[in-house]
Order: C-alpha cells, then structure tokens, then sequence
C-alpha cells in the first residue's frame, strides 16, 4: 500500500509539473493546436474533467473536422457524469461522422448507461460482426452481455460475456457475470466469477471496493443458505472467515455476519 500511494502522489507530481509546462507555453502561444491537445490529454489523464473539456472545446474550434474531438469531449463528459451533455454531442456529431465506429460505440455506451438498453444493443449488434480487432470485439460481446444481462435474457447475456472473457479477461465482465449467476441462483458460481473480477481488477479504489463489498454480500448470502438448511457449523465457518480475512470492516454484510457468529 504504502508503494501504491508513493507511485500514486510521484505520478501526480509529475503530471502537475508537466501541465505546468504546457501550460505556460500554451500561454505564449495560444494557437498552437498541439499544445492544447496534449493539455486536453493532461487534464483528462489526471481526471480534471472540467479542465479537459475547456481545452477540447479549444480543440473542436480549431479542427471540427476531425471525428475523434468530438469524441474526447463527448467522454470527458461522460466520465464526468453528465451523460445528456455526452449523448447530445454524439449525436451531433453523427450527422456529420454517421459512420464513424467510435462515436456510435460511444452513443451504444451512453445509452447503456442511462438505461435505453434496446437502443444500445441496437447499435451494439450493427458492430459486433464487423470488427477487425479482437480488444474492441471483446469489448462489445462484454457490452452485449450486460445489454441482455438489464434485459433479463441470461442465456444470451452467459453467452456473450464469457466468449467476451475467452477473447480477453476483464474484471467488469466476470464483475457482471457474477451477477448473472446470482440471479440465476448459482451463488457458488457467482463467487467464482466476483473472485476472478478481483483478481483481474486494475485495483483502482472504486474496482476494489466495489467488487470486495459483492464478494462479502455473496459470502454473506451462502451463510445464510447454510444457516436455513441447519447446517450452522458450516455457516459459521463462513461467516467467521468473512469476519476475520475481511478488509472491509464497515461493511454492513461483515457486520451481519459477526452479529449470526455470535448467534449460531
């Protein structure tokens, strides 16, 4: 940990000296087009979305021309939050790039995330024959899996996100594969799938509590299938091992698990 957060606070170090630089020659000359692209990178490399959609503003003024701007901007505002500003962009853009593969990948992405999931897998679909490149094909099977996964269709959904996952592991899929298994009521399964997420996490803080608090829910959930069943000795084992491995001690599933502990 205490190597992660040196890398962590040496990188943002760097990062803010280089901003600095570019920033100053962006100051000398505010035309030059090369300077405030790498400034639109700097920002949105740092997570300053703010920042990065002021430059790529700058950038579309001097190159409307050009489809991936327009891409930049619309994710900026998409990682930012702000999903409609994402979507209007996108489909700006598109009446112009309509057949740009990036952009409508994007537009499928934004309207996944905001719930018009026919309307993604739609476009979705449209790509997944097509593609040349097996990083951007896995990338759709995964997200097609998600699409049926919303849409309640687990034997397509099993099937896309695992030919998904043979093509490249990603900790998201085997993140939403744990949670078709759930809901198919595999919950072994779905312990599986959430410990393989962990495993290929790229420990990022949101991945790694997120995917830990679903490991400690699935856990928590086969105690107490064992617990009903009266098979408590085996529900303790469970629960104390949740108790005692567990990193996250504030969780409520933790907490849950220590108060039937005490109980069995």
């Amino acid at each position: 940990m205490k190597k992660f957060f040196l890398f962590f606070l040496l990188t943002n170090l760097y990062s803010s000296e280089k901003i600095s630089l570019l920033y100053q020659e962006y100051l000398k000359n505010p035309e030059n087009l090369s300077v405030i692209k790498k400034l639109a990178i700097s920002y949105k490399e740092m997570r300053d979305f703010n920042k990065a959609i002021d430059f790529y503003k700058l950038v579309l003024e001097k190159e409307p021309d050009n489809p991936f701007n327009h891409y930049e901007l619309a994710l900026c505002y998409k990682l930012k939050g702000r999903p409609d500003k994402a979507l209007e962009i996108t489909t700006n853009a598109l009446f112009y790039f309509e057949n740009n593969d990036r952009l409508n990948i994007l537009k499928a992405d934004i309207l996944l995330d905001i719930g018009k999931v026919a309307l993604a897998l739609d476009i979705y679909n449209k790509y997944k024959d097509s593609c040349d490149k097996l990083d951007k094909k896995a990338y759709i099977f995964g997200k097609m899996g998600r699409c049926y996964l919303e849409l309640k269709d687990y034997k397509n959904a099993e099937c896309y996100l695992i030919e998904s996952l043979r093509m490249k592991a990603n900790s998201w899929n085997y993140y939403y594969l744990s949670k078709l298994f759930e809901e198919k009521k595999n919950i072994d399964s779905a312990l599986w799938a959430i410990k393989k997420a962990l495993a290929y996490s790229k420990k990022d803080e949101f991945e790694d509590e997120l995917f830990n608090k679903r490991l400690n829910y699935l856990l928590y959930n086969k105690g107490i299938i064992f617990k009903d069943k009266g098979e408590n000795e085996k529900a303790k084992e469970i629960f104390d091992e949740l108790v005692s491995k567990n990193r996250l001690k504030t969780c409520i599933y933790v907490e849950k698990a220590n108060y039937w502990r005490k109980r069995l």
